[in-house]
């Protein structure tokens, strides 16, 4: 019994130098295959986003109404860089 426990020593005390001696293999980075401003976008970012383009045209929308109701711009200015002449 005293013996397997020497030999069982022995081995271990080899598997680690022989371990210790090997390099160490290297992991791959994991990096990103799309660069960062292709990636996609979540969800919560896609509606912030949309939220800011909609507060922005509708500032925008809101200038152009408050000209046309002051007489800078005339209807059909206003309906062209509104984006609606074809509604006119």
């Amino acid at each position: 019994d005293k013996s397997r426990e020497k030999q069982r020593k022995k081995n271990l005390l080899v598997k680690k130098e022989a371990k210790e001696k090997e390099p160490k293999p290297k992991k791959p980075k994991k990096t990103p295959i799309v660069p960062t401003a292709m990636r996609k976008k979540t969800a919560k970012q896609r509606r912030a986003q949309q939220t800011v383009e909609d507060e922005e045209e509708l500032t925008q929308e809101y200038r152009l109404l408050k000209k046309l109701k002051k007489g800078t711009i005339d209807e059909n200015e206003y309906a062209k860089l509104t984006g609606t002449e074809d509604l006119l």
